[in-house]
């Protein structure tokens, strides 16, 4: 019983994920939702409540997964710049694995009328960039790092490099030379090209 009930509301994220990034959480009803995961309407708001409390679910879920692996890296015996550089291979393969919930988060953000669920999804962002805040501050505290580096404009220029990628693709394909036509910006090489990148910024930006 406990596995059919755990199925049936990994089968309601997995809708929610979906629709809600190609319509936007506004425009996806309900019944849309219940729909694409195979559910009666009421099943939703029995595991859920709302659309509001399966959005903050779906938003904690995947949060959470991120937190998981970001935990297991920061007890590893490793450079402050070893651990930072794992930290942005890591989130470039999670955002690119889960392009849909970026797409989902980044847009949420660019609206400004529902100001709690900007709230917690900002939280919940901020806890996860509390991890490279970390790493670099212990690195600036060791003398790994430059003393003078602007540690959140650091993570925001990660987070920005990753996001301008995956949020418009036709644009960034056009920009790295790609072909819109014939290629995915989601698949290995770009994803390659962007680790390789970003481990070569902050080794310069960083390093004494």
């Amino acid at each position: 019983m406990d596995l059919l009930k755990t199925d049936k509301q990994a089968q309601i994220l997995l809708a929610a994920e979906k629709l809600f990034a190609e319509h936007g959480f506004d425009a996806t009803s309900t019944r849309a939702l219940a729909a694409e995961a195979g559910v009666n309407i009421a099943m939703i708001a029995y595991y859920y409540g709302s659309k509001e409390q399966l959005f903050r679910a779906l938003l904690e879920k995947r949060a959470s997964e991120f937190r998981e692996k970001l935990n297991q890296l920061k007890y590893e015996k490793k450079s402050y710049f070893e651990q930072l550089s794992a930290y942005a291979t890591i989130y470039v393969d999670r955002i690119f694995e889960k392009h849909q919930f970026h797409k989902i988060i980044q847009r949420e953000l660019g609206l400004m009328q529902r100001s709690d669920s900007n709230d917690a999804i900002a939280d919940i962002l901020l806890t996860n960039a509390g991890f490279f805040k970390e790493a670099i501050q212990n690195g600036i505290n060791e003398g790994e790092f430059r003393p003078d580096v602007d540690i959140e404009l650091t993570i925001m220029s990660i987070i920005g490099t990753i996001s301008q990628i995956t949020t418009m693709p036709y644009l960034s394909l056009r920009m790295l030379h790609g072909n819109p036509d014939n290629e995915n910006i989601y698949g290995e090489k770009y994803k390659n090209r962007l680790k390789k990148h970003l481990v070569s910024v902050l080794a310069s930006h960083l390093k004494n």
